[in-house]
């Protein structure tokens, strides 16, 4: 299995991770209780790219919203589903876009049950992050709202995940820029860090509380169970001189978060084993899969 995510909860933890079927890849979801996996199921055929991350989660008080890009005989649908906590369905694909039309860097995310989706469009005059709020109601898309111009056709912004907002972030030239939708969201406040050095060659540095093992490049930033420092280094020089951190983009200390906790990646480690003996299971579910090819 590939790009694992778990959403902790008092009672179910919720996995996501890919598998290969036949050459395709789909998306997955598990819950486990008690440390214990339960059955999983096959949601989609899902757009896989080894560089970004494939997929995103947001977790509310009644509600899991998944945003990746469907596959649907060869074309590629942006949008999410929505898993009902209270009867454990997942709901059909929600389009973003028409098929065929792309998004780029799409990511969702939450904060106090609000949840934004954000990705980039580009134009010949110019290149916007578009945010998009979901109903609170039914979950269906509002119409775009706050965007930003860049002037870098370039950008990918990613996502920094805290306990009381969630930061947007990209590079410019030899520019930091982020911004808070969440706290702001009729006027959010562009903020920059600016870097002396010429050089654009820029990188993340990541000093967090877990394993360094499990802070995989499509993992990060994210939001790590008592703090995360995020910073922006110069990519080192050849002949492997060291170089000193620019100053910190953010710094959080909590004692609870959402996100990559090292007690869940615990568990999960524990279940590369057991996902080892699940592999007659999980092969019948090609039967499950041909049923969702059959529906579409």
């Amino acid at each position: 299995n590939m790009f694992p995510q778990i959403i902790p909860s008092s009672e179910l933890c919720h996995v996501f991770y890919i598998i290969e079927n036949a050459g395709k890849k789909i998306i997955c979801h598990q819950t486990l209780k008690s440390g214990k996996p339960l059955t999983p199921v096959a949601i989609d055929y899902i757009k896989y790219d080894p560089v970004y991350a494939p997929y995103s989660v947001a977790n509310t008080s009644g509600r899991i919203f998944l945003l990746y890009t469907a596959l649907t005989d060869e074309q590629e649908t942006p949008g999410y589903k929505i898993y009902d906590k209270s009867t454990s369905k997942w709901s059909k694909l929600i389009p973003l876009t028409k098929p065929g039309q792309a998004l780029y860097s799409p990511f969702i995310s939450s904060c106090d049950d609000r949840v934004l989706i954000t990705y980039v469009k580009k134009y010949e005059d110019a290149t916007y992050i578009i945010t998009r709020s979901l109903s609170n109601t039914d979950g269906s898309p509002l119409a775009e709202q706050e965007t930003l111009r860049c002037t870098d056709p370039d950008i990918f912004p990613k996502l920094l995940m805290l306990p009381n907002e969630n930061i947007i972030h990209w590079r410019e030239d030899r520019q930091v820029k982020y911004v808070s939708f969440f706290n702001s969201a009729k006027n959010p406040s562009l903020r920059t860090l600016e870097f002396a050095d010429r050089n654009p060659s820029l990188d993340f540095n990541v000093i967090a509380n877990i394993n360094q093992k499990l802070v995989q490049g499509w993992l990060v930033p994210g939001n790590f169970s008592n703090g995360l420092t995020l910073g922006f280094i110069q990519i080192p020089e050849p002949s492997g001189a060291s170089r000193t951190p620019a100053p910190y983009l953010h710094e959080t200390k909590s004692s609870s978060s959402y996100f990559a906790l090292s007690d869940e990646y615990k568990v999960f480690e524990r279940m590369q084993g057991k996902i080892a003996d699940l592999e007659k299971k999980i092969r019948q579910l090609s039967d499950r899969i041909s049923a969702l090819e059959k529906n579409r």
